[in-house]
């Protein structure tokens, strides 16, 4: 079996539209092919002998690497989302530990503890979203905050009501997932547009202005 057959396979509906695969599954996957990933980029880089087969590899690298980088603004926007800085000590603790040595994940043999039924009570392990990626993931302050905030400038995303809205940057946004601009510089282009937001409001027609400078940047 090939590796899209694969895939497809372990994530897909099995051919029934109603199968839906659960995110524990999938995530089960992603260990093993990040896992994988990794063991695979080091035995090419020792086996190639074409430079031809290299420039492929350096091509491919940097385009899972920035696809990695889009992957960690979703994983932030996911854990602010799902509201992780209020999790129980024992839930953060069996994830860090998964991650560090998912094997026994991987092969199913270690499960997914419950959520908490209520909402926690008392002092929590971290204040809110950003102190839990700056002191789980061991991220420095400033990028668990460049993070949320590209997280929220650039990705879809639910309003109050429930309602999905596009990006709020859709211009900057297009270029990101179509490989075409960085994310730090796509991400200090937003936080920039945010800065100029009360100016632009105060123009007229400030809707097809903003359109405009976005589509400059």
């Amino acid at each position: 079996m090939d590796t899209r057959r694969l895939i497809e396979a372990l994530t897909g509906d099995g051919g029934d539209p109603g199968h839906r695969v659960s995110p524990a599954r999938k995530l089960r996957l992603f260990s093993a092919l990040s896992l994988r990933l990794a063991e695979l980029a080091a035995e090419l880089a020792t086996e190639i002998s074409s430079p031809t087969e290299a420039a492929l590899f350096a091509h491919d690298v940097e385009r899972t690497h920035r696809q990695a980088e889009i992957a960690q603004i979703r994983a932030a926007h996911t854990a602010q989302r799902t509201l992780v800085q209020d999790l129980p000590a024992e839930n953060l603790e069996w994830a860090r530990a998964t991650a560090a040595d998912p094997a026994a994940f991987i092969r199913g043999e270690r499960a997914l503890p419950p959520d908490p039924a209520t909402v926690p009570t008392g002092i929590m392990p971290f204040k809110d979203t950003c102190d839990f990626l700056q002191h789980s993931l061991h991220l420095p302050r400033f990028a668990a905050r460049n993070r949320l905030h590209a997280a929220n400038a650039l990705l879809p995303h639910a309003d109050v009501h429930g309602n999905q809205c596009a990006p709020r940057y859709p211009k900057l946004a297009e270029q990101l997932h179509a490989g075409t601009a960085c994310l730090g510089a796509t991400a200090a282009a937003a936080r920039n547009l945010d800065a100029l937001a009360p100016a632009i409001a105060a123009q007229p027609a400030p809707h097809r202005l903003a359109e405009r400078i976005e589509k400059r940047v």
